[in-house]
């Protein structure tokens, strides 16, 4: 995954991102926290096909935001400070402690 500096037009879209990748939900989180303008799927590595066959599963990746040790993105120490209190967040509401 790699940051943009300006959106993407529709057009562009099929070439830079790979919405079946399993990992695409956790990039797409990524780069709303982060405030990116957009990403592009182009030339990740990481890249690793997924069969969408379950609703529970599309709502357990959508809910946890989990970032595979084999995803590596350069985010900066707000950005991190940002993820681990969504994080933290996304904990307490899952223990059933909300504010």
């Amino acid at each position: 995954m790699k940051k943009l500096s300006k959106e993407l037009f529709i057009s562009q879209i099929d070439r830079h991102r790979r919405d079946d990748c399993e990992r695409y939900d956790t990039c797409l989180n990524i780069a709303a926290i982060a405030d990116w303008k957009s990403f592009s799927c182009e030339g990740c590595g990481s890249y690793k096909y997924e069969l969408k066959d379950s609703i529970d599963d599309f709502v357990f990746r959508s809910v946890e935001c989990i970032f595979p040790p084999t995803v590596s993105i350069a985010i900066d120490s707000r950005t991190q400070k940002k993820l681990a209190r969504q994080k933290k967040r996304q904990k307490e509401i899952h223990d059933g402690r909300t504010d």
